[in-house]
């Protein structure tokens, strides 16, 4: 009796110490990891998690918070939500973000 218990602490061990050292294959490319107080790290600035297109209605999550257009996020207005991408407006300034980063073709050339 006393060798299982030993056995299910030792693998129940094993695999938090493994759990520990593997990465979230789900964050975003761009990802920065700031240090927090023995929290989780946290993305610097706002992440697009999500969008959801129908003929009704259009809504996005960014870092968690559900939004429309027409929503304001941190100072931010909702101004468009595609796809994969959000736009935002503050002061005149216009900034987009992606779900995943802007493909770009090109022409291949025959040497």
């Amino acid at each position: 009796m006393r060798m299982a218990i030993a056995i299910a602490i030792l693998s129940a061990a094993v695999t938090t110490v493994e759990a520990a050292a593997l990465s979230d294959p789900t964050q975003p490319m761009d990802f920065v990891p700031r240090p927090s107080a023995g929290g989780p790290a946290v993305p610097a600035g706002p992440v697009l998690q999500s969008t959801m297109i129908s003929p009704e209605r259009r809504s996005a999550i960014i870092s968690g918070k559900r939004v429309k257009i027409g929503d304001k996020y941190e100072g931010s207005i909702v101004t468009d939500i595609a796809p994969y991408e959000v736009r935002m407006s503050r002061g005149g300034r216009e900034t987009t973000l992606r779900l995943l980063p802007k493909l770009v073709k090109e022409k291949g050339r025959v040497e």
